[in-house]
């Protein structure tokens, strides 16, 4: 049953999250939940802080998952937050960096060299197989220590940090099922010097970078 919403007044960010604010209902009972169609009783309604205000609202404990999945807006599709990954991240897992005095294709600069290591582990109710072993990994990358690479860093380590980069799943490359393997975030994993020699995984590469970042936008890291 669809039901009349009166407008509601934006009071404050909600707490715990800088994706959604808070609404009150002045009204109990006059608002209804985009997600689960219940209605919302008095102060109880929240929406993401980009939707147009004073237009639609849900209940706090519906939105929170929702976005943890879809980072949109159910109502209006306006996009909020970054994308929480299933990558796993435990202790000991970690995404190192450091400088080593060669250059690579390309560029003429010392070059950031990126180790992650993810140890195995045991997949979770996020992962395909709940329950089940899971295989890790170690991998490198490499970036040219300038501006660009600076920044392509930055956005490595948020989708790090967001658990963006890895997933559990099946090796393109190996067909092995249960491993860690690389997400949609492309890297470049050899260290190629030879500005004469175009290795896919390698520089040069003029469309990495802009690659990179919209991968990163896609996944609300910007």
């Amino acid at each position: 049953m669809e039901v009349e919403t009166p407008i509601p007044q934006v009071t404050q960010q909600l707490v715990g999250t800088a994706c959604a604010k808070h609404w009150i209902v002045n009204v109990p009972g006059s608002m209804q939940c985009s997600i689960c169609l219940e209605t919302i009783n008095e102060g109880e309604a929240v929406a993401t802080c980009y939707c147009d205000e004073n237009t639609h609202g849900f209940h706090r404990h519906c939105l929170q998952p929702w976005l943890a999945r879809a980072r949109s807006c159910p109502v209006c599709q306006k996009k909020v937050g970054i994308y929480q990954g299933t990558q796993p991240l435990e202790a000991g897992d970690y995404m190192a960096i450091e400088s080593v005095p060669f250059s690579l294709a390309g560029f003429h600069c010392p070059t950031l060299v990126i180790r992650y290591s993810i140890q195995n582990g045991t997949q979770g109710t996020e992962h395909p197989n709940p329950g089940q072993a899971y295989f890790g990994t170690i991998r490198t990358a490499y970036l040219p220590f300038n501006s660009e690479g600076i920044e392509t860093l930055r956005l490595l380590r948020v989708a790090w940090d967001n658990k963006c980069i890895f997933k559990v799943g099946t090796s393109l490359t190996t067909g092995a099922e249960d491993v860690v393997c690389w997400g949609i975030i492309p890297h470049k994993t050899i260290p190629n010097s030879d500005i004469n020699k175009h290795i896919e995984y390698g520089f040069p590469d003029a469309t990495y970078f802009d690659r990179v970042k919209y991968a990163c936008n896609n996944l609300g890291i910007f």
